[in-house]
């Protein structure tokens, strides 16, 4: 997927990027299949109208999985009831919880019913971007995360917006070994497999606001999933 602003491409990238091809990258399931929705315009900003109709048009077409690497300050009776709707028909919902340095995390990453992650740096501490609060589910690499380009070849990115769809790729390799398992259960099977205290001082025992419950790691919850 090629979009204007790079911001999606990139994105998908991390989610899906074909390996074993000799261009140094590759997503985290490279099996899966994408379906572009096109909703931030070229300044990488966009209406809740708009990710509402989005998320409508993904479950609507076979979407499992819907990864919004995007958030705002306020919130949205319409897009929350299309995220509902969404997760009811059985298509899990990754966010982020944005990129403020701030104790308040963005809706819809505000949402409880979201998968909301944060972002870590390679040593695991708490990227210092990286908003946290009571909503955040789990983290991943943020910072240095090298996809795939609109223009070719390779590029670099930072943000929760790039650690959010490694969870997201890591929900469709679950889905491919049990297909039925919903929002709830996915969300149970990445925080049980994420590892905990592993970050710095503020990534206590358990859950803790800074870090959800833990950092992502893809092949621990694939061995619970088999």
């Amino acid at each position: 997927p090629t979009d204007d602003h790079g911001h999606g491409t990139a994105v998908a990238g991390v989610v899906a990027a074909n390996a074993n091809n000799g261009v140094l990258v590759a997503g985290v399931d490279w099996k899966c299949r994408i379906m572009p929705i096109k909703v931030l315009n070229g300044a990488n900003s966009g209406c809740y109208s708009e990710w509402a109709l989005g998320v409508d048009f993904a479950r609507m077409n076979g979407a499992r999985v819907i990864n919004l690497s995007a958030g705002g300050a306020t919130t949205s009776t319409t897009l929350t009831n299309a995220i509902n709707t969404a997760i009811a028909a059985g298509v899990s919902f990754v966010t982020v919880t944005h990129n403020d340095s701030s104790g308040t995390i963005r809706y819809p990453g505000s949402l409880p019913q979201a998968i909301t992650v944060g972002a870590t740096e390679r040593n695991d501490t708490r990227s210092d971007f990286s908003n946290w609060g009571s909503a955040i589910d789990l983290v991943a690499p943020g910072r240095q995360i090298y996809t795939v380009s609109g223009t070719g070849g390779l590029t670099n990115w930072y943000g929760t917006s790039f650690a959010a769809p490694q969870v997201a790729g890591a929900a469709a390799l679950l889905l491919s070994i049990n297909p039925d398992l919903g929002q709830e259960e996915l969300a149970a099977l990445l925080a049980v497999g994420a590892e905990d205290g592993v970050g710095d001082a503020q990534d206590t025992a358990g859950w803790d606001q800074y870090f959800g419950w833990g950092r992502l790691n893809v092949l621990n919850s694939i061995l619970l999933a088999e």
